[in-house]
């Protein structure tokens, strides 16, 4: 994949994200609740979460030798649910730490969730991204990987630029 394709997989999956985030918060609070970061219809820490997995389950096993590039690593279920869910984790507090520093403002607080540390997170959300961690490298990331080389490069690089100014 090259860098622009990865970029507009960050883009799709952060739209993802803000789809699942709208659509969870809506019906909790039953009236609509935009979730996006700044202005548009976009939750970063999505795309970046799922880019991050496609960099440990399927990059970084070829870069290191451990399989060729067409072939599929079967990695343990346990082992990418323990991966997400402590990455998530990571990933949740740091982003919540910097946005709230950055902007100071709250975007998510599990204040009132079992389990928490400075509502930043909790263990049952952090197992929910560790169940989906397992449902987006398995199913959702080798078919976006699959089809991505079906877009031309131009295409897929005009489209990174397009992302890239509409995201700046």
């Amino acid at each position: 994949m090259t860098i622009s394709e990865y970029f507009n997989c960050f883009c799709l999956f952060s739209f993802i994200g803000w789809i699942y985030e709208c659509t969870y918060c809506s019906v909790k609070e039953n009236h609509w609740a935009n979730r996006g970061f700044m202005f548009g219809p976009l939750c970063p820490i999505y795309g970046v979460g799922t880019i991050s997995c496609v960099f440990l389950f399927r990059v970084l096993p070829v870069y290191m030798g451990w399989m060729e590039s067409n072939q599929i690593l079967e990695i343990p279920l346990w082992m990418i649910f323990v991966v997400c869910s402590v990455g998530s984790a990571i990933l949740e507090y740091t982003t919540s730490y910097v946005l709230e520093r950055l902007f100071h403002a709250v975007w998510w607080d599990y204040s009132d969730m079992p389990l928490n540390l400075n509502g930043r997170i909790c263990l049952p959300a952090s197992f929910g991204f560790g169940i989906a961690g397992i449902l987006v490298t398995r199913f959702v990331v080798p078919f976006v990987l699959n089809h991505s080389g079906m877009t031309p490069p131009n295409l897929s690089q005009f489209l990174a630029l397009l992302f890239m100014i509409i995201f700046g």
